[in-house]
């Protein structure tokens, strides 16, 4: 029961002794309702004695509070970010996958939010990667060449760990444009020789 639920009963009642102040009632009628409010009384007193008859049923010694009260789990607030979500996901293994632009992130990704929230793009211009526990962040343009992971916004690279990868992305710095100016003829970025520009691979996480 809650507060309201007595604040309620007490208006109601008040109510009910404004309306019978308007209407004056004959004694026959009165007596009529008295009698059967008497009555239920006296019913209601011997089904407890009855009760009473049973042996005791067991019962909980701690009270469990709000029980009936739904939960709302991380999971729920997942899928309703979802609805309006411009990706197209499914949840598989605790990973979500985005039917239109195949990007894949767990859940539990510190930067799930800002995913969900992100403009849905073809594979060629977006995609998470995972290296070891970090994934790449969304806003990236990743492509990945001879285990080289590189965005070609902001120039980026990572290959066995994350830095600024894992972090969203942010105008290039001195390096990161000589990396995207030696990406756009083909030049391996400076201190990764398996850098291959032939072909790029794009690897489900």
């Amino acid at each position: 029961m809650k507060e309201w639920h007595v604040q309620g009963n007490k208006a109601a009642d008040e109510l009910a002794v404004a309306a019978a102040s308007l209407h004056e009632i004959p004694k026959e009628q009165a007596d009529k309702v008295i009698k059967i409010y008497k009555d239920l009384h006296n019913i209601q007193n011997r089904i407890i004695e009855v009760t009473k008859m049973y042996p005791q049923r067991k019962y909980n010694k701690t009270i469990l509070e709000n029980v009936s009260e739904n939960k709302i789990t991380y999971k729920d607030q997942i899928l309703d970010l979802l609805q309006s979500s411009q990706h197209d996901c499914t949840i598989h293994n605790n990973r979500l996958h985005c039917s239109k632009c195949n990007s894949s992130i767990h859940i539990k990704a510190t930067h799930i939010k800002d995913f969900i929230s992100s403009s849905c793009l073809s594979p060629e211009d977006n995609y998470c990667f995972a290296v070891g526990h970090q994934h790449t962040h969304h806003s990236h343009r990743m492509k990945i060449y001879g285990g080289v992971y590189m965005c070609i916004r902001c120039g980026g690279t990572g290959s066995r760990k994350l830095i600024k990868l894992a972090r969203p992305c942010e105008a290039p710095t001195s390096r990161g444009q000589q990396n995207i100016d030696a990406y756009e003829p083909g030049t391996a970025p400076a201190g990764y020789k398996g850098w291959h520009i032939k072909k790029y691979i794009y690897r489900k996480t």
